[in-house]
C-alpha cells in the first residue's frame, strides 16, 4: 500500500515563499504591539500590588522554551498545522485535533472582537481626544456613532471580506499588508513614548486635573477607600504576568505554516525565538512609559475603580486605557491621532494573522482527512487553500455577529487558559518524542536531536514548557483578590475538547471501512 494513501492527496500543493523576516513581523503583529494598552490596565486593575515592568522580566524567561520547543518541533516536523501535527505524531491524533481544534475556537473568538477594537478603541479615541482638545462635543458624538454596534458590524463585514481576498491571492500579499500595518503600528508606539517624555507623571497630573473633571488626587483617594493597595507584592507581580502572558500570545503562531517557510529551522528560530525576545522589550519600554507618564500608584488606582465597576469611575471613556488618556497626556492633536492610528491597526494586522492561521490548521486537519478532504483544496493560480478560507471567513462573521448581539462569546472568557492549555500538551509532546517516535526523532536535523546529560533537549523543554504552560493556565484562572472562577466558562473548555472528540471519533468511524484514519498518522504529511 502506498505510504501517502492516507493523506488526501501526495503533495500538499503549498509553496515555500515566506521569508524569515516575513514569519519574524507575522508573529509580533499576531502579538498586537499596541494591545498592552488595555492589557495593562486589566493586569493593574485586576492583580493588586503588580508592578508590570517586573512582569516582564518573569514573563521573558519563561516564555523562552515554549519558544525553543515550538522552534525545535518545527525543525523535525517541518509542516503546516503546528502542533497538531506534533500532538497527533507523539501522543495521540485525537489529542492533537482537540488540542488544536480549542486553540482554533479560542482564535475565532479573537478574530470577533478585533473590527469593535480597532473602530473602539482605536478610531473612537482619535475623535474623543480631538473632541476635548478642541472642545468639540461634535467629534464625541461622532466617536459614539463609530462605535455603534451596526458600525462595527458593517465594518467587520467589510474586513472579511478584505482578508479573504487578500489571503486567496496568497501569502505574498498576505505580507506585503503586514508590513505596512507593522509599519504604523511602531509609528503609533514611538508616538506613544514620545508623547509622556515632556511633561511626565507632572504634566499629565496638571492636564488630568484641569481638563477631566476630577483630579488626581480623588481618584487616588476613591481607590484607597475602595480597597486598593500601593506596595508591590511578590503575589501580585507573579500572577500579574497572565496579562504580560495575553500580550504575548501568538510568538509562535509562525508554526502553523511551517510548510511555507524557506529555512524552516533557521527561520522559525528568528521569528519565535527573536520575536518573543523583541517583542517583550518592547512591551518592558511601553510598560515604563505608561508609568513615567501616568504615574504608576494613578495608573493602578485608576484601572482599579473601572475593573470593579466603581460608581467613582466618572471619566466619560469606556475605559481608562491609556489612548483615551491621550488629550491629558499631550496637546499635540498628532500625537493623539498616531497613537489611535496605530492601535486601530494592531487589531486588523492580529485578525489578519489569526485567518491566516487558521485556515492552515483547517487544512491540516483537511489533508489528513479528519474533515472532509475537499477543505485542503487549493486554488490553481495562487496555491492557496481557498475552501478552508472560505469556511474560516464564513466562521468569523458568525463569531462577530454572536459577540456583538449575543452573550455567547462571554463562556470563551479563558481563551488563554485555553491556548495555555494547549500548549501544556504540546509539552507533553515535547517530553515524549525521542520515545515514542524514536525513528522520527533520529531523522530530525542535529539541533533537534541535542543531549544535556543524556537527556533529549527537546524532553527538558518539553517539561519546561509543560511547568510553565500550567502555571499561567492557574494564574489566568485565580485573579488576585478581586473575581471569582466561572466554572461554567471552564465547562465550555471541556465542551470544547469533548465536541473535537465527537469528530474525531466519528471521522475515523466513517474511514475504518476504507482507509483506516490511523494509516495518515504513522508518517507526517508529505511537502
Amino acid at each position: 500500500m502506498d505510504e501517502l494513501r492516507g493523506f488526501a492527496r501526495k503533495a500538499s500543493g503549498l509553496t515555500r515563499n515566506v521569508s524569515a523576516w516575513d514569519a519574524l513581523i507575522y508573529n509580533i503583529n499576531a502579538m498586537g504591539i499596541l494591545f498592552v494598552l488595555p492589557y495593562a490596565t486589566w493586569g493593574a486593575g485586576l492583580y493588586l500590588g503588580v508592578d508590570l515592568p517586573s512582569t516582564m522580566l518573569l514573563a521573558l524567561p519563561m516564555s523562552i522554551p515554549i519558544a525553543m520547543l515550538y522552534a525545535y518541533f518545527s525543525a523535525a516536523m517541518p509542516r503546516t498545522g503546528g502542533d497538531y501535527v506534533w500532538v497527533s505524531r507523539c501522543l495521540h491524533p485525537a489529542v492533537g485535533f482537540m488540542s488544536n481544534f480549542l486553540l482554533s475556537v479560542v482564535l475565532l473568538s479573537f478574530i470577533a472582537v478585533e473590527p469593535a477594537w480597532t473602530l473602539q478603541w482605536g478610531i473612537a479615541p482619535i475623535l474623543t481626544g480631538l473632541g476635548v482638545l478642541n472642545n468639540d462635543p461634535g467629534l464625541t458624538a461622532l466617536a459614539a456613532q463609530v462605535s455603534s454596534p451596526i458600525t462595527v458590524q458593517i465594518f467587520g463585514l467589510i474586513y472579511f471580506i478584505a482578508i479573504a481576498l487578500t489571503l486567496v491571492r496568497g501569502t505574498k500579499w498576505a505580507f506585503r499588508i503586514q508590513w505596512g500595518m507593522f509599519a504604523l503600528i511602531v509609528l503609533g508606539t514611538i508616538a506613544f513614548v514620545v508623547s509622556v517624555l515632556p511633561g511626565g507623571f507632572l504634566g499629565f497630573q496638571q492636564r488630568f486635573d484641569t481638563m477631566s473633571g476630577t483630579t488626581v488626587a480623588k481618584v487616588m483617594s476613591d481607590a484607597l477607600s475602595a480597597g486598593f493597595v500601593t506596595q508591590v507584592t511578590i503575589s501580585g507581580i507573579f500572577l500579574g504576568t497572565v496579562f504580560s502572558f495575553l500580550n504575548l500570545t501568538g510568538y509562535f503562531f509562525s508554526v502553523y505554516f511551517s510548510g511555507e517557510i524557506k529555512d524552516v529551522r533557521k527561520s522559525q528560530l528568528i521569528a519565535i525565538v527573536g520575536g518573543v525576545i523583541i517583542f517583550s522589550a518592547i512591551l518592558l519600554v511601553a510598560y515604563e512609559a505608561i508609568y513615567y507618564g501616568l504615574g504608576r500608584d494613578f495608573f493602578g488606582a485608576i484601572s482599579y475603580l473601572y475593573m470593579t465597576g466603581s460608581k467613582d469611575y466618572t471619566l466619560p471613556f469606556t475605559a481608562p486605557f491609556p489612548q483615551f488618556l491621550m488629550p491629558f497626556i499631550t496637546p499635540n492633536p498628532l500625537l493623539v491621532v498616531l497613537v489611535g492610528l496605530g492601535f486601530a491597526m494592531c487589531p486588523l494586522a492580529a485578525g489578519l494573522a489569526y485567518v491566516l492561521l487558521l485556515t492552515r490548521n483547517v487544512f491540516a486537519w483537511s489533508f489528513d482527512r479528519v474533515v472532509p478532504t475537499k477543505l485542503s483544496a487549493l486554488d490553481r493560480k495562487y496555491n492557496s487553500p481557498y475552501m478552508a478560507l472560505i469556511v474560516v471567513i464564513v466562521l468569523s462573521m458568525i463569531s462577530q455577529a454572536l459577540w456583538l448581539y449575543t452573550s455567547w462569546l462571554s463562556y470563551i472568557a479563558y481563551g488563554i487558559t485555553g491556548l495555555f492549555l494547549a500548549s501544556a500538551i504540546a509539552g507533553i509532546a515535547g517530553i515524549v518524542f525521542p520515545y515514542r517516535r524514536k525513528e522520527l526523532f533520529e531523522s530530525s536535523p542535529a539541533m533537534v536531536k541535542r543531549r544535556i546529560a543524556g537527556i533529549p533537549v527537546i524532553s527538558i523543554l518539553g517539561f519546561l514548557s509543560l511547568a510553565v504552560s500550567i502555571f499561567v493556565a492557574y494564574a489566568s484562572l485565580m485573579p488576585a483578590y478581586i473575581g471569582t472562577i466561572n466554572f461554567a466558562y471552564i465547562g465550555v473548555i471541556i465542551l470544547t475538547y469533548v465536541v473535537a472528540l465527537a469528530i474525531y471519533a466519528a471521522s475515523a468511524m466513517y474511514h475504518k471501512r476504507k482507509i483506516p484514519l490511523n494509516l495518515t498518522f504513522k508518517e507526517i504529511p508529505p511537502e
